[in-house]
């Protein structure tokens, strides 16, 4: 029996200042979603693959994804009319017993 393996090396990102931003747009009518954002983010980072790539999530509860994005391309997408783009910030939820309080 021969076995032929292959390693799939995983790109690098070449810039460093890369961080998660959310876009909040509209779909237009007849178009799906994902297919939009793509559309969207190929016209800022340069490719329809380097899009996918950086594309994160997609919000199904309303309009909007995330994305890996740089400071200037977050920029430049936020400059497109009815885009919002905000930074994804962590936020750390803190329990009741933080503030003296007993767990129930």
């Amino acid at each position: 029996m021969q076995v032929v393996a292959s390693i799939v090396p995983i790109k690098p990102r070449k810039e460093r200042n890369i961080s998660t931003y959310i876009v909040l747009c509209n779909v237009p009518k007849g178009e799906l979603p994902r297919a939009h954002y793509i559309n969207l983010l190929s016209k800022i980072i340069g490719s329809e693959e380097a899009a996918k790539e950086a594309l994160i999530y997609t919000y199904s509860t309303f309009g909007g994804f995330s994305a890996f994005l740089n400071p200037h391309q977050a920029t430049r997408l936020s400059k497109i009319t009815d885009i919002y783009v905000i930074p994804s910030l962590p936020y750390q939820i803190l329990s009741p017993s933080v503030v003296g309080q007993p767990l129930h």
